[in-house]
């Protein structure tokens, strides 16, 4: 399994966009969310920093044998579409960008990814694709 490598610019996305193949073929086969919440030993609500808070999703790609998994730090906001009768659920064209404009980020630059390329940041609250929004992103192969 190699090692998370952090997205720190725009060569980072076309690094990633280039050996994902912008993430054509793929799907979403599993994510695992950590909303940063817990409660305390005498039951009091509790919340970490933004950086508790991760999104981690495992894409598998059809020409290849190993997962990509994309994990989001410091989730804003995040958005998984389930079973639609008239949508098969693969990637054709993904969208992956930094933005200093997404909603529940106001001023605050943050890296959105969206499994369809025509889904913008302005679009989030409209629905209609998978996406995240955090304050940072990693990602690495494994078998």
């Amino acid at each position: 399994m190699s090692e998370w490598k952090r997205i720190k610019d725009d060569a980072g996305i076309r690094e990633l966009w280039e050996l994902a193949n912008g993430f054509h073929d793929s799907c979403i086969v599993s994510a695992l969310y950590s909303s940063g919440m817990y409660v305390t030993d005498d039951l009091a609500m509790g919340r970490g920093d933004a950086g508790d808070f991760v999104l981690e999703l495992a894409l598998r790609r059809q020409s290849e044998q190993t997962e990509l998994r994309l994990r989001f730090i410091g989730v804003r906001a995040f958005h998984i579409e389930g079973f639609d009768e008239d949508r098969f659920g693969d990637i054709q064209d993904a969208r992956l960008e930094f933005t200093d404009g997404f909603a529940q980020a106001p001023g605050k630059r943050v890296i959105f990814w969206s499994d369809w390329a025509e889904f913008s940041p302005a679009d989030a609250e409209k629905g209609g694709a998978s996406y995240a929004a955090a304050d940072a992103m990693e990602w690495r192969f494994s078998r």
